[in-house]
Order: structure tokens, then C-alpha cells, then sequence
């Protein structure tokens, strides 16, 4: 994803940019959320107790709050043509995004629940 943005062409017409947007989303989701279900979310859990999923908000405030921030200080989404520096934004708040859907599966999957076999951490 690096790779496209700092080496790509130095603007790329808008359907290439929502395209990158949403790939990078789709594998921030997949790598953050298997990356959970094979151990972080244990990890995450005797680290910061059951609360960690709920500490997700923070995460999502401040990364929509930053993408907001930049697209409203005179981004170029009205022009057929996108930057490098201008798909940042929109990153941002894709990131924004896929901590929030994170979030969610968590708290329906019960992820920060204890297993059964494990000690809570001395506080």
C-alpha cells in the first residue's frame, strides 16, 4: 500500500483512489482481525483486563478526528484527480472505520472475555 501511494503516479484519477481507499480497509480488517482471533485478543485482554474493547473508541475518535480535520482543511475530492498526498485523508478515516467494525466483532464475539482456564492479572 506504501508503495502505491509514494511511488505511484503523482495523481491517479478518483475511481483508482476510492479503489485504493477500500483495499486498504479490507486488508487493514483482515490482518487486524486475524491477528486477534490468533492471540491478541488473549494478549490484549491479561494486558488491559475485559475493558480493551470499549478503549477501541479512543482509537476510532482520534483517527476520525485527524481524517476529518485534513479532508476539511481543502482537500481535493472535488477534482477528477487525487494527489499522492491527497489520499491520506481519506486513509485516515478508513482506519477510523475498520477499528470501529473491529470493535463491534469483538464485543459480539465476546474476544475480550477471559478464557476459562486463564488467571486475571494481579492489579
Amino acid at each position: 500500500m506504501a508503495m502505491i501511494l509514494y511511488f505511484g503516479m503523482d495523481e491517479r484519477p478518483l475511481f483508482i483512489a476510492v479503489v485504493t481507499v477500500f483495499t486498504f480497509a479490507v486488508s487493514l480488517y483482515t490482518i487486524l482481525c486475524n491477528w486477534l482471533a490468533y492471540g491478541g485478543m488473549s494478549k490484549l485482554t491479561a494486558w488491559r483486563g475485559e475493558k480493551w474493547v470499549k478503549e477501541l473508541d479512543y482509537l476510532y475518535i482520534f483517527f476520525g478526528a485527524v481524517g476529518l480535520f485534513w479532508l476539511l482543511n481543502g482537500h481535493p475530492l472535488t477534482t477528477h484527480n487525487i494527489t499522492r498526498l491527497g489520499l491520506a485523508p481519506p486513509l485516515v478515516i478508513a482506519t477510523a472505520l475498520v477499528l470501529r467494525l473491529i470493535k463491534t466483532r469483538a464485543k459480539i464475539g465476546g474476544w475480550n472475555k477471559s478464557p476459562p482456564n486463564q488467571r486475571e492479572p494481579a492489579r
